[in-house]
């Protein structure tokens, strides 16, 4: 069974699986089998006792179900339930919330919430005590040693059994544990630590400081967890050995160039995501008829999304109802008409009124908090009704739905064979239609957050405006040709309708509806097209959407807006297809022509040539398109002038 497993990995799976170095970082892309390649590296190593650590439940108990005997699969809060346990009997296990300390202390809500702050803060940290760094910078310089001998104050009371009103985190036990210097290589020869780019500093630092081989694996791209104290567990360490996996199993080459374009553009990502699937296609419109999932940045677009589709869709909320901040909507909206008795949330209830929360949440740059007001000021009496529908028509079985809806944290470790992407994630390009500088870790992290959302698809991915204003801009760019991989890596080259020869920034795009029982020959009428450079189009509400000529405007496509569409390409590159696709198929364009050549000029220009031309697979739909072609330009004025002199000869 070994020979056969070992027989499926990759040149670069094996490269890691048989490392022999005592500190060995492993770099792996989405659905690039990063489980099944630690499974192997412990099956090859079967007389060492080997810890397995991750940092969630649901990957611990994954793990169980497919690690050999001679693996022990913790998470890291269990290793130091020892700590924990007393906390627990003592009826102390608790959030830390800032009304807790409010009323144990008798300070104001508003400096208890900057305490909760900081002593999360040092409790994620590797640092043994307090430090300067732990306050938030909104707290004036002169403020911070008040604040700090106020946070070991408050870390007293937590650690005191007798103090019940002051709770313990789950969070505070494993500092505790941190801070015992615990020595692990006792009772293990090797640790797996999955998931190491979202690990704390008080996690990393008690794996570090083990005496024994340690493998950290993930990727650095996916981090995303920042806002909670994480670090990037692969940076803090001096590897004798760094392993790429940079081949996904889990979609084609659309999604691993668009994915690829993300990393190169805004992270200087030299090597390319691959695929392992050649020959997959991707879809850019999803199928409504088939479960899918949607996936947003915050809680409020899904509820957004959630209450477009009562009614109609059977929703599972990923990861649980429970976990999506519904019943705060209520208390919310209880504030906003002064009814603030019944909230039930301890915290929101001790602002008595909208405007005190409004003034706090603006005040410490509560975005959660925010967020909620914003949609209870947009449906405000339907707050409560609506709740309780998303409440009773949701499924609690993710098979039972038609639609799953997800934010991008949530999602992370999912895939789904379709995903829509909704509209709220951060915009990277500028008002002058520039690509965003990502000059701070919150915007670094939100980067990764869009890179995390767009690769959890596996067959169709329906772009958000986001990222149709990101290949908007970089499909304009002809970047250098795509390395050709080695032994280690998947061929990205070959036979592939569509495809762009080299790596140019863009998505294999067949056309909206293309089925796998459609043949090549019947999808030869587009290959005349397949050398030009495409891109999505950007959305009506994207801030980088071109103005267009009124001529441009009466001939917009009318077919789905997943259909590919020139960039801005020069006149010859259109009349030139033009000619080619025409001639083709037996239908005469006259390229020459300066009317024609107007009107294709702007078409390219708006980006709607190639969708007349692209729209369907068979030859008779291509013919449909280029007769409508040929009608528009028929029904325009004779005075009609192309913006360049017509070509001679194309």
């Amino acid at each position: 069974m070994k020979g056969v497993e070992m027989s499926k990995a990759t040149h670069e799976q094996l490269t890691a699986i048989n490392s022999a170095v005592r500190r060995l970082v492993v770099q792996a892309c989405p659905g690039a089998g990063k489980t099944f390649t630690l499974r192997e590296y412990a099956l090859v190593r079967p007389s060492e006792r080997i810890l397995y650590l991750t940092y969630t439940k649901s990957l611990q108990t994954e793990a169980e179900g497919k690690f050999p005997q001679n693996v022990e699969c913790r998470t890291t809060h269990s290793l130091a339930w020892s700590f924990g346990r007393r906390f627990k009997d003592a009826g102390k296990l608790g959030d830390l919330r800032p009304s807790d300390f409010a009323r144990a202390f008798g300070i104001e809500i508003g400096f208890a919430s900057i305490l909760v702050t900081t002593v999360t803060s040092f409790l994620f940290s590797a640092d043994t005590d307090f430090e300067p760094h732990h306050v938030p910078d909104t707290i004036a310089e002169a403020d911070v040693a008040e604040t700090l001998k106020w946070g070991r104050l408050a870390w007293e009371a937590m650690q005191d059994l007798g103090r019940k009103n002051v709770p313990m985190p789950h969070d505070g036990y494993l500092k505790l544990f941190q801070l015992s210097k615990p020595d692990l290589s006792r009772r293990y020869d090797r640790i797996l630590f999955d998931e190491g780019q979202d690990a704390n500093p008080v996690t990393t630092s008690i794996v570090l400081a083990q005496n024994c081989p340690v493998v950290i694996v993930g990727d650095r791209y996916q981090a995303i967890f920042a806002f909670r104290g994480a670090v990037n567990a692969m940076d803090m360490i001096q590897p004798d050995e760094t392993v790429y996996l940079t081949q996904s199993h889990r979609f084609g080459p659309g999604i691993a160039r668009l994915a690829t374009m993300l990393l190169s553009a805004f992270r200087g990502e030299e090597r390319p995501v691959y695929s392992a699937f050649p020959d997959r296609p991707t879809g850019y419109t999803v199928d409504v008829s088939k479960p899918y999932a949607v996936i947003g940045r915050t809680n409020a677009k899904l509820f957004d999304k959630a209450v477009a589709m009562l009614g109609n869709k059977r929703l599972h909320f990923v990861g649980g109802l429970s976990n999506y901040p519904f019943d705060k909507l209520v208390d919310v909206w209880n504030l906003m008409s002064g009814q603030p008795a019944a909230v039930k949330d301890q915290l929101l209830k001790t602002f008595g009124s909208l405007e005190k929360l409004e003034e706090y949440a603006t005040g410490v740059d509560d975005k959660e908090i925010l967020s909620l007001i914003g949609v209870v000021k947009e449906y405000r009496s339907a707050i409560p009704s609506l709740v309780e529908r998303i409440k009773a028509e949701a499924v609690e079985q993710a098979e039972h739905a038609d639609v799953l809806l997800s934010t991008a944290h949530r999602a992370k470790g999912l895939e789904f064979s379709q995903v829509l992407l909704l509209d709220d994630f951060e915009d990277f390009v500028t008002a002058n239609g520039e690509l965003l500088t990502l000059d701070t870790p919150e915007l670094v992290q939100e980067l990764h957050l869009l890179f995390v959302a767009l690769t959890r698809a596996e067959d169709v991915i329906e772009l958000n405006a986001q990222m149709q204003d990101i290949i908007a801009i970089l499909g304009d760019r002809v970047p250098e040709a795509q390395p050709t991989p080695g032994e280690r890596s998947t061929e990205q080259v070959g036979e592939q309708l569509g495809q762009i020869p080299g790596f140019d920034y863009v998505p294999v795009v067949y056309t909206c509806d293309v089925a796998e029982n459609v043949t090549r020959e019947q999808k030869a009428p587009v290959v005349a097209l397949a050398q030009v450079p495409v891109s999505f189009p950007p959305s009506r509400t994207s801030r980088s959407e071109r103005s267009i000529s009124e001529s441009a405007r009466i001939g917009r496509s009318p077919w789905p807006s997943c259909v590919p569409r020139l960039p801005l390409p020069n006149k010859q590159e259109i009349l030139m297809h033009a000619g080619q696709v025409s001639m083709s198929n037996g239908v005469t364009i006259d390229v020459v022509q300066q009317e024609t050549g107007a009107v294709l000029l702007e078409f390219g220009r708006a980006g709607n040539y190639t969708g007349l031309l692209m729209a369907g697979n068979t030859r008779d739909e291509v013919l449909a398109k280029l007769g409508e072609l040929t009608a528009l330009v028929a029904a325009l004025p004779q005075t009609a002038q192309a913006e360049e002199p017509a070509l001679a000869g194309a």
